[in-house]
Order: structure tokens, then sequence, then C-alpha cells
């Protein structure tokens, strides 16, 4: 074989043998379409996580255009549309200038059917979608919704339409007041979300100061009861829980366990996770750094004489208490305990406006939260507990000489002295719990 010396092979013999020796080439050509495989796969999973995000802007979107239309009709001004409309978007997960969010706020709208309609309000809610697995074939976008409402008719001098007491439960009795207690709230309105003809009780010689009564049910008085109301409103269209959307940041293990503190020791405590309750006994001074304390699985009791304060050095620092876990437990204010709290104000923060809150998932419901005795407490922000019963006793004042305090339970009920006003909310970062009064019909239109 001439040309060809032994042991070797020319270069086309080489290349002769490599084309047909098939046994590698699904391996090559696998690993060729790999990058290809990943992506595509990768693009159907973000295509669902893109899908949520929207649906999540389109429902922060929404609220914010309502809660700006109820200003419309409320006549505060276009500082107030923007404030309010800028809160509730915040609440359901989009501050605007936060993580590249961008929400935009136009009354009148400057697009679409309502384009210059000083009735309506169109806002706008961006922020950027996120390449988690896709990134070889997407680029960066904006996800973007958008929601017009539109304010129906004008005031009728039927109060503000906002609430600083609001009972979630569909069907019992959501707001009872017992014996010679008084509710002091002239800005605000007492609401109950029941369909029951005793939605609202007042006994005995309850006196009622309130700008409204609503109620999806019925009003039943039993005694010498004084409603001094600007308006009472029966068989209402239920309010919507304006906090439903909230979720709260994820945190870690036990910082503290089952911690009690007692008779004449002073303390000061720092924001962390509290596992199995966390209890102040007798006559003692407890001051709080600002941020945000988890009590899981466990109650937060105040007894005998404790004094409970915040030492907040900024405008913007506040305490909050959530009760979570898989059995939250109760709250509880006795003796001549006193809180002189703040909600967080800061609007980065996504439990901002809260002093205490409870989510109705955690645990089974049927919780309470319960301020007894001579409770001297001032409290600004909002008490969320929707799937307990809150109850006042004794003289517990609540809010004497501040800007906003907000009640939320699965029933409410008043046996003492509550002082409330809603006169800041928005400022304080509670936003406000809108009531569709007379004369004042709030729909999105689109």
């Amino acid at each position: 074989m001439a040309g060809r010396k032994r042991g070797r092979y020319a270069w086309a013999d080489v290349a002769a043998l490599f084309a047909r020796d098939k046994r590698g080439s699904v391996m090559v050509v696998g690993a060729l379409l790999l990058p290809a495989v990943l992506g595509f796969g990768g693009l159907a999973v973000d295509t669902g996580v893109w899908y949520d995000t929207q649906q999540k802007a389109q429902a922060a979107a929404d609220a914010a255009a309502r809660a700006g239309a109820f200003e419309v009709g409320y006549n505060t001004g276009g500082s107030a549309i923007q404030s309010a409309a800028l809160h509730d978007a915040t609440q359901n997960g989009y501050a605007n200038g936060t993580g590249g969010a961008v929400v935009t706020v136009n009354n009148p709208p400057k697009s679409g059917s309502y384009a210059g309609n000083a009735n309506a309000v169109e806002v706008i809610v961006q922020t950027p979608a996120k390449l988690y697995l896709s990134s070889l074939f997407a680029h960066n976008f904006t996800i973007a919704a958008r929601a017009v409402a539109l304010m129906k008719g004008t005031t009728t001098g039927s109060g503000t339409g906002s609430a600083c007491i609001l009972a979630l439960s569909s069907t019992n009795t959501g707001i009872t007041a017992n014996g010679n207690m008084q509710a002091n709230m002239p800005s605000c309105a007492i609401v109950s979300d029941s369909t029951s003809s005793t939605s609202i009780i007042a006994n005995g010689n309850a006196t009622i100061t309130a700008s409204s009564l609503y109620t999806a049910g019925g009003i039943l008085t039993n005694g010498n009861i004084k409603l001094n109301v600007q308006s009472k409103t029966t068989n209402g269209t239920p309010v919507a829980d304006p906090y439903s959307k909230v979720t709260v940041p994820s945190y870690g293990g036990c910082n503290h366990t089952n911690s009690v503190y007692n008779s004449g020791v002073n303390v000061t405590l720092n924001p962390g996770v509290y596992c199995g309750g966390l209890t102040f006994n007798g006559q003692q001074n407890v001051t709080l750094n600002p941020g945000t304390y988890y009590i899981t699985n466990g109650d937060f009791i105040a007894n005998g004489g404790t004094t409970i304060t915040c030492n907040c050095t900024k405008s913007t620092d506040g305490v909050t208490f959530v009760m979570t876990g898989s059995s939250p437990g109760n709250v509880t204010m006795n003796g001549n305990s006193t809180m002189t709290l703040n909600a967080p104000t800061d609007p980065s923060n996504p439990l901002h406006g809260f002093l205490f809150y409870q989510s109705k998932s955690d645990g089974c419901g049927g919780q309470s939260a319960i301020f007894n005795g001579n409770s001297n407490s001032t409290m600004n922000g909002t008490l969320y507990f929707p799937g307990a019963q809150v109850t006042w006793n004794g003289n517990s004042v609540t809010n004497a000489n501040n800007a906003c305090v907000q009640v939320i339970g699965n029933t409410v009920m008043l046996n003492g002295t509550a002082n409330m006003t809603d006169t800041a909310c928005n400022s304080q970062g509670a936003g406000m719990i809108y009531t569709q009064t007379p004369g004042v019909q709030v729909a999105l239109v689109e």
C-alpha cells in the first residue's frame, strides 16, 4: 500500500473514521441543544411568574384608583387623592420608587374613555419583570397595569365615609356596645359587615358619637341609648378588608422563648422573634426599640401597672407586634397598664401603619384582643385582628389626642371608653377604611 506508513493514518482516513463513528454524536448534539432546552423551559417558568406579577400589579392599581376616587367624592383635594392612591398601592405591594416600581396617579385621567373627567382617577403601576431562568432569550422589560375608577354622585352631608372601627364577620353580630360605654369618634364611622338583623347592637346607657353607623345588616338598640351620628345606613354594601393583600415579611428562628418579665424589673427590648409569647407582670417600665416584634404561638400580655413606650428617635420610627405562627395567641392589656406607641410610617416597611397585625390565615381564628381595666393608652396606627374578637373594657382610652387609630376585628365589643380619630391616617401610614355612604359611589370603569 504505497504512500501509507504502517501504524499511522492520513488525515482523510481520520476524518472518515470520525464520520462513521456515531457513538458520541447524540451527546454532542445534546450539548449543543441544552442551552436552548433550558432557555425555553426557563421561559415557561418565568412566564408564569410574570403573569402572577401582572395580576398583583392590577390588584394594586384597582385598589389605588378606588381610593383616589373616594377622595374625589369627599372633596379632599389633589394631594389627598395622590396620598390615598399611593398608600393603597403600597399596601398592595407596590410602593412608588421602591424596587423599581413606578406608580402614577392622574386626576383626571390622561388616557382612555374618561380622559379629562375630573371625577375619575387613573392609576398606572409599572414594575420590572424578573428574569429568573429565561435571560438567554428574554431582555429586561416592564410589566404594567392600569385602572380607572369613577366617583358617581356627590357628598350629601352623610359623614366622612371612612371608618375607625370595622367588624368583618359576615353573619354574627359585628359591633356590640354595652353598659355605660362611650365611643367618641366624631370624624369617622363604625362599620359592621354582618348581614344579620342585629349587625350592630347597643345596650344599656351606651353613648356613641360618630360620623355614622354603617352596616350590611340591621341596627338594634336596647335601653337608654344616645346615638350622636350624622347618618345611619342599614343593608349597605359590605366593606372590603382593606388589608387583605398585606403579607408579613419572612422572619427567622426564635430569638427569645417564653419571655416573661416580672414585677419591678425595667427592661429594654429589641425587635425579633419571641416564640411562645411575651408577658410583662407587675409594676415595671418597658422600653421597646423600634421595629417588628414577631410573637409566634403565644400571647402578648401586659399585667398590673406595666408602662410600655418606644425608644423612637425618628419621625418614621414605630413598633409593630405581629401575632403569628401555626397557633397565634391572644393580646391582653390588664389592670392599670399603659401603652404609648406609634406604628412605623416609613412606606418602604411592608408593615407600615400597623401597630398590631394578625393574619386571618394564621391558625384557625377565634383569638381575642382585650384591653381591660384603666388602660389609658395612646396608640397611633392600625390594630388588625381579622379573625379575633376585639374588646374594650373599663376605661380604656385610645388615641385621646392623636391623629389616627383603626380597629379591625372579626367582631368588636365596646364596654368602656374609646376615643378614636382618623383625621391623619394617610400621613400615619394607616390609610382610610372607606364605606359606600349615600351620595358617594365608586366603581372601576377601566
